[in-house]
């Protein structure tokens, strides 16, 4: 009967050290995604400071005969313009990629970044088009990459983050 008694205790352990342990690695993984987004939420609050900084130059100047009409008109201007850069920039990504290239996704981050996802045929493809990525006078490196290829299929997929240089304005 101790036996026994001495295994389900033992069980019961097992049971409360496993529970603790996945409620910390929950925890754990929460904490991480928290930290993600406050960073990604510290870079938005620094461009919101910068606008905010160019809005309030341009309000003081205001008094000088500006109205502040033609202060909107500037910030939709100036918003505009960084998209459109944004855009071109995108393009000639896409652009750089021949056939044997299939692009799956392209995210354009807050901190500069692009991320890439996309999958071609065969290593010798993909080394390729890394050498063209690098080459790109907008890029200052290539990292966060990853690749897995197939051995049935010789595809290569891949996933990488593109560095740009300054803001791009």
């Amino acid at each position: 009967a101790k036996k026994d008694q001495l295994m389900l205790v033992g069980i019961i352990a097992l049971i409360i050290v496993i529970f603790t342990s996945s409620l910390m690695g929950g925890l754990g993984v929460q904490k991480g995604k928290l930290k993600a987004l406050k960073t990604e939420n510290n870079s938005l609050q620094k461009q919101v400071e910068e606008l905010t900084a160019t809005v309030n130059a341009d309000l003081d100047t205001a008094d000088d005969g500006v109205s502040v009409m033609d202060i909107r008109k500037k910030i939709l201007n100036y918003l505009e313009e960084e998209s459109l850069n944004k855009t071109k920039i995108l393009e000639a990504i896409f652009l750089t990629t021949d056939s044997s290239i299939t692009l799956g996704k392209m995210n354009y981050k807050t901190d500069n970044t692009i991320n890439i996802s996309a999958y071609c045929q065969g290593q010798t493809a993909f080394i390729n088009y890394l050498a063209v990525l690098k080459e790109l006078d907008f890029v200052t490196e290539v990292k966060n990459l990853s690749s897995k290829y197939n051995n049935k299929t010789g595809e290569v997929n891949f996933s990488l983050t593109l560095v740009l240089q300054g803001r791009n304005e």
